[in-house]
């Protein structure tokens, strides 16, 4: 694949610097540096998704709170195996 990349003057001359230091030429190791960084990434969910992951999360965060004060103070729920299975099989 061939791309036509602008960089800013100061990038160019450090990897044209960097490219003489190693003995080859500015667009085979520009070339390597992308390749190589396109290859360690992982593929992302875009920024969109993800924050209306958090909204959902936040919602369900608000909604979980409700619940929780609706409850009495001091309500426990007695949820043992033995009152769940209580007079099962005996």
């Amino acid at each position: 694949m061939t791309l036509s990349v602008s960089i800013s003057p100061e990038a160019e001359a450090r990897l044209t610097a960097q490219a003489a230091a190693d003995g080859r030429d500015a667009a085979s190791l520009a070339s390597d540096i992308l390749e190589r960084a396109v290859l360690s990434t992982e593929v992302r969910e875009p920024r969109s998704a993800i924050a209306e992951r958090l909204k959902a999360l936040d919602k369900f965060a608000a909604l979980m709170q409700q619940y929780g004060k609706a409850l009495p103070p001091g309500h426990v729920v007695d949820d043992s195996r033995e009152s769940i299975y209580a007079g099962r099989g005996e």
